[in-house]
């Protein structure tokens, strides 16, 4: 689960001329909106890029995470230290910064951090966010796509699988088809919307009402063509909730559906039924490692946050796309084949997961007139054991010999 807090379209607020912020269209593979772009300066020490949201609460979210792309590396060590730091202020104790430092294992390359809240972290009216510059080292870097996230393996992968289908999943000839001149705008408990008339519409399809500010989506269960116009007669229950300002556009999309329990699948014409096959861990991909990440400085020593490595998944779906008019039918195939492969992977909490259609199982049954479903195996990964905080560094020695005399030194070593 996660929720984007900002996409980084607008430029954050310099704090002084030293640290310079603008917006640029670079942005991590499949990232939406933009990045920002901070140029610091050898002066820029302490100065800050900061924006002010509306209130949030982050109490369900278990973590913060963005990209960056920078041009200096920052492992803490005394050749690349540490140059930036993210933070947050939460209304409930405005003069307090909850401060984490920001690594840099690869210059030039995207990156994301995961930055893990601290159990005693306040983050119910969190009000703002900001970067500062640590050091007087100049450094040029972007950061990009802002998200609260709160880890969930099979509800994200399948909220991605399905955002991804449906993403600009509409019919052929069927997008923003508009009102007639002086038709009355849809208002809070309308049970139809009067288009110009449009042959394509049939019943059974799901419509997506929108005026670029708001959307609502309706079951269509009527389709009246009459003259210059196409009266479309939502499900029962179904009312506008509104109300729309003009221009209001209609366009039939093919939703995805996930398959429950219930039996049979409710479903719209056409559609994508979802379905999961199998949840299994894949050993080829685990692996004995330690997480690290969520650093921070407390009495002049750098922590850490670290949890065993997750257990990797392989999660299996069915895909049938469904529908009653051939073409349309067609599209829902086409649409998953090109939108779901292992060129493009698949995002999950901003990361792309790796994705591959698999062949078909063993047919059993097949009923006439049912297209052949699409299998595809999704690669995620479980969080299995929590953060716990340690020292960065945890062991540290440091050696005394004569130069020429290299086997034979003493030794001093702290454990931290």
């Amino acid at each position: 689960m996660n929720v984007l807090l900002h996409d980084m379209n607008t430029a954050w607020t310099p704090s002084a001329a030293t640290l310079a912020v603008s917006v640029d269209p670079e942005v991590p593979p499949g990232a939406g909106g933009a990045s920002n772009r901070f140029v610091a300066a050898a002066a820029a020490l302490n100065a800050l890029a900061s924006i002010a949201l509306p209130t949030l609460d982050l109490r369900e979210f278990d973590e913060i995470r963005f990209w960056i792309r920078a041009d200096r590396a920052a492992d803490g060590s005394v050749a690349a230290p540490f140059y930036l730091e993210f933070f947050y202020v939460d209304a409930t104790a405005p003069a307090t910064e909850f401060r984490w430092l920001v690594p840099v294992n690869r210059t030039g390359q995207w990156e994301q951090r995961q930055i893990g809240f601290r159990p005693t972290e306040p983050r119910a009216s969190v009000a703002r966010f900001a970067f500062r510059a640590l050091t007087a080292l100049p450094f040029n870097c972007q950061v990009a796509e802002l998200l609260a996230v709160r880890e969930q393996m099979l509800p994200d992968a399948e909220s991605s699988l399905t955002t991804e289908i449906e993403r600009n999943a509409v019919l052929p000839g069927l997008a923003n088809i508009p009102q007639p001149a002086l038709t009355p705008l849809p208002v809070t408990g309308d049970i139809q919307i009067v288009l110009v008339n449009t042959p394509g519409f049939a019943p059974g399809n799901r419509i997506r009402v929108t005026d670029g500010a708001r959307s609502e989506t309706f079951n269509v269960q009527q389709v009246i063509h009459a003259g210059a116009t196409t009266t479309l007669v939502f499900s029962a229950g179904e009312t506008i909730l509104g109300p729309f300002v003009a221009p209001v556009g209609v366009s039939a999309i093919v939703p995805a559906i996930t398959e429950t329990s219930l039996s049979p699948t409710p479903s719209a014409d056409p559609s994508v039924i979802v379905t999961l096959l199998d949840a299994r861990e894949d050993l080829q991909r685990s692996g004995p490692f330690q997480q690290r990440d969520s650093f921070w400085r407390a009495g002049g020593m750098t922590f850490c946050s670290t949890r065993p490595a997750p257990r990797a998944y392989a999660l299996d779906y069915q895909l049938t796309a469904r529908g009653t008019r051939r073409q349309q039918q067609l599209f829902a195939q086409e649409l998953l084949l090109s939108r779901l492969s292992l060129d493009s992977g698949l995002r999950i909490n901003g990361a792309i997961a790796p994705l591959c259609i698999l062949p078909p199982w063993p047919l059993e049954h097949r009923r006439l007139g049912e297209i052949a479903p699409v299998y595809v195996r999704i690669g995620t990964h479980l969080q299995t054991s929590p953060r716990r905080e340690q020292t960065w560094v945890r062991h540290t020695g440091v050696l005394a010999a004569q130069l020429d005399a290299p086997l034979d030194f003493e030794r001093v070593e702290a454990d931290l």
